[in-house]
């Protein structure tokens, strides 16, 4: 008879099968069968659901956060071309070159941009004024090289000769040191008004000729002294200075070569020079006296340099030893 793996014989493990079979009521059976269907049919749709979220997630693009535009404000769209052409035109601009420029050069600039300001939003009858309450020759800073520039008022026989009126002396930096009206000595007959700048009212009250002489002379004593026509005020405030300490805008080989070998004027040199323009109207002896020192300062090496060749020695040639050798034979 055969046997099963669990040593029983066969035909009684198929009595016990049917024997369980035969106790397990039918309706059991169907129970049972209906609650695995609906256990694993809803085992898979959750199933499904899980794998479908997840499917998503995986696909789902990866937030992008943008800021949003305000209304007020909004930006232009610009092409790369023009934002380049943009930037390089900010690069050009910031871009500072210094060719041959010195601190006194750029310092002397921005004087003379103050000046301008000053000069757009005061009226012409108040820079005409000089500074006397604001600078004083103990007060401001006196350095080696100044600039001196007089106005002149017409004495004489229909105003034809020339009286001094107005001193004006500033140093390196264009700061002012001295700048007075002076009570002619002579009765002024033609104040010159329209080149001068000068009236009756600012000589009313006006020092003397001799304080003023006498003052500055202290001041231009042991500088170099800096001028256009240099020669013309001197005569007018009756005081001479060493040569080798003048520097004449008006005798510079350089500036005259401008005029073709002539004496240049102060206001073709500033306007070439400089790109200045000045003594348009009334003319103002400080202003000149500024534009004087700006062209000593921007030609100061070639200058200094001219006059130390003119001023080197000359010295004694020397003797060749055949001329002396010569001289001995004949003897």
């Amino acid at each position: 008879m055969a046997k099963s793996k669990h040593g029983k014989p066969a035909t009684q493990r198929l009595k016990t099968n049917k024997t369980a079979r035969q106790e397990i009521s039918p309706e059991c059976i169907k129970l049972v069968m209906d609650r695995n269907k609906q256990s694993g049919t809803d085992n898979w749709k959750t199933l499904q659901k899980q794998l479908i979220q997840k499917n998503k997630e995986e696909n789902k693009p990866s937030k992008k956060f943008f800021r949003k535009k305000s209304a007020r404000h909004p930006k232009k769209s610009k092409s790369k071309s023009q934002d380049l052409s943009t930037h390089q035109d900010k690069e050009k601009q910031n871009e500072i070159w210094f060719d041959d420029v010195s601190y006194e050069d750029i310092r002397m600039a921005e004087l003379q941009t103050k000046a301008n300001l000053l000069q757009q939003s005061e009226p012409n009858h108040i820079l005409s004024q000089p500074e006397q309450s604001r600078t004083t020759p103990e007060e401001s800073k006196q350095t080696a090289v100044i600039a001196l520039d007089c106005e002149m008022v017409g004495v004489g026989y229909e105003g034809k000769e020339s009286a001094l009126a107005r001193v004006s002396i500033i140093n390196t930096y264009g700061e002012i040191i001295y700048d007075k009206y002076v009570k002619p000595i002579e009765k002024v007959t033609d104040f010159r008004t329209p080149v001068s700048g000068i009236t009756a009212e600012n000589l009313q009250n006006a020092p003397e000729f001799t304080s003023v002489q006498a003052e500055v002379s202290e001041i231009i004593q042991g500088r170099t002294l800096v001028g256009h026509s240099l020669k013309n005020d001197l005569k007018q405030l009756m005081l001479g200075h060493p040569k080798k300490r003048l520097r004449d805008t008006s005798t510079f080989s350089i500036f005259r070569q401008l005029n073709k070998g002539n004496t240049p004027s102060l206001r073709k040199l500033a306007k070439e020079i400089l790109g200045l323009d000045i003594q348009i109207g009334e003319h103002s002896s400080v202003e000149d006296a500024r534009a004087c020192m700006q062209l000593y300062n921007r030609f100061k090496k070639e200058w200094e340099s001219s006059l130390r060749k003119k001023n080197r020695p000359v010295g004694r040639k020397k003797k060749n030893r055949s001329d002396h050798r010569k001289k001995e034979k004949s003897a």
